[in-house]
């Protein structure tokens, strides 16, 4: 199933006998879109005598919604049918109750049905500082202003038209940039860059007879644009081999000319107008379905050149691998080491519909250069998880854990949360591993994958700095089992 981590088990079972597998995890809850959304895969590829599913959901603030939906349509299940049952125990806890009958088994296999997926919210926070938890020493903040006007941003789509995208994905990719460009803001900046064989820069006015451009590639937001851009994407063609490296570059050297003008640009016989003191938050949308076949061919010497370029600019990358033949190894590395994230686009009907979700995710930036400052006599600074981030978007949410110095003594308030001992140093455990794996993922090339990797750890002054982000995220897993 999608975005799932597989457990497998091998045992031998006489026949006609019964067994029980009980599997026992704790998961941290990403929020996204504005709700935590927890997954659950029910696949079993054939009818299935008895299934049922409970839920039990236990916040510390009230919860403001929840809903189940499959995975198969994406449509929200009404509760209080023969198969489904959401109840409300308490304003602060919830009940889901999922008990599927044979007809409607044979009718989810047909259809696909994979998961069940509930998303739910709860009230935020009324300080801006967001909620801290304490227990056994450690803590967990949790950050998630919802009242902060977005940020006027710019925005590059970087959209790959290479020949493997001819058909189904190019017509995909279409549909969801309509959506897209329409749900743009009026103090919005956007530009397209098209990459085959070839890089094209998108521009409102013709090119001359040379091919040089008398206009800018970076538009503001507005009707006639919006027109010209729709009409840009319907004309999209898909043929020729996926220069990578041509792209990225033109797309970073684009961001650094930061032409949004001064007080008034005149664009598209109308008038914008920009406060010089509000600059648009740059970031850069890059799809693609493949690997590098034309220019620079290695992805060592590609993640190189970006970051040459993008030291200064620092603007965030964020990367589609769209079907299997994409390099998500190296879309990964490149969003990591370029203030992103990378995600894996399904080759499927509902294609559409991920990538504008994804760009939901990303479309409202808050705020910029968020950094984190705690009581030096309270916390251990050598134990905190990231604490610097280069943005936040509106619906998501910021977690940073650490240890307490001389917890017994703190005077921070501590909310009781009745779970067992342990969980919030698993839950630093786990943030810390998965942040050291990404510094891992980040500091090596694809190219020398044997490489010993340069280590940037934000805290690691009294770390041992000859060991791997790798080995130590190891020695750290085996201590908290």
């Amino acid at each position: 199933a999608r975005d799932s981590d597989v457990f497998v088990v091998s045992v031998n079972v006489a026949p006609r006998s019964k067994v029980s597998f009980n599997l026992t995890y704790e998961e941290l809850l990403t929020r996204r879109l504005s709700a935590y959304h927890h997954t659950i895969n029910l696949a079993p590829n054939q009818i299935v005598k008895e299934v049922s599913v409970d839920v039990y959901i236990s916040e510390i603030r009230n919860i403001t919604f929840l809903n189940v939906s499959t995975s198969d349509d994406g449509k929200i299940l009404k509760s209080g049918g023969d198969d489904l049952l959401v109840e409300y125990l308490s304003s602060l806890s919830a009940h889901v109750h999922f008990t599927p009958n044979k007809e409607d088994d044979m009718k989810r296999l047909e259809s696909g049905f994979q998961q069940l997926i509930i998303q739910y919210d709860v009230e935020r926070a009324l300080h801006p500082s967001g909620d801290i938890v304490l227990m056994d020493g450690y803590f967990v903040h949790y950050f998630a202003p919802e009242d902060v006007k977005p940020e006027p941003k710019h925005v590059v789509f970087v959209l790959d038209t290479s020949g493997s995208m001819w058909g189904r994905k190019l017509q995909q990719v279409q549909q969801a940039m309509y959506s897209i460009l329409d749900s743009l803001r009026d103090d919005d900046y956007f530009s397209i860059i098209q990459f085959s064989t070839n890089v094209l820069e998108w521009s409102t006015q013709p090119q001359d007879r040379v091919g040089l451009s008398r206009y800018k590639f970076t538009h503001p937001v507005n009707e006639i644009n919006i027109a010209k851009a729709k009409q840009f994407i319907k004309s999209m063609e898909a043929s020729g081999g996926t220069n990578i490296s041509g792209a990225l570059r033109k797309a970073l050297q684009l961001v650094a000319k930061q032409e949004y003008g001064t007080n008034v640009v005149e664009e598209a016989e109308e008038k914008h107008y920009i406060d010089s003191h509000t600059v648009p938050q740059p970031m850069v949308v890059f799809l693609t379905d493949g690997i590098a076949t034309v220019g620079e061919l290695m992805t060592g010497r590609i993640l190189a050149q970006v970051r040459a370029i993008n030291t200064e600019i620092k603007v965030a990358i964020f990367s589609l691998a769209f079907g299997d033949g994409a390099n998500y190894r190296f879309l990964k590395k490149l969003s990591l080491q370029n203030h992103g994230f990378a995600r894996k686009i399904y080759e499927s009907s509902d294609a559409t519909l991920q990538l504008q979700s994804f760009y939901n995710e990303i479309a409202n930036p808050l705020l910029a250069n968020v950094s984190f400052t705690y009581v030096e006599n309270k916390v251990d600074k050598f134990s905190l998880t990231t604490k610097q981030f280069h943005s936040y978007y509106g619906g998501s949410e910021i977690i940073v854990a650490g240890k307490l110095k001389n917890p017994n003594k703190s005077q921070i308030y501590q909310r009781r949360t009745g779970k067992k001992v342990g969980t919030l140093e698993r839950l630093w455990a786990y943030l810390t591993v998965r942040q050291l794996l990404d510094e891992y993922v980040a500091s090596t090339d694809d190219d020398n994958e044997n490489k010993r990797p340069t280590v940037l750890i934000e805290n690691n002054e009294n770390q041992n700095e000859n060991k791997s982000s790798k080995i130590r995220a190891l020695e750290l897993s085996l201590k908290v089992i």
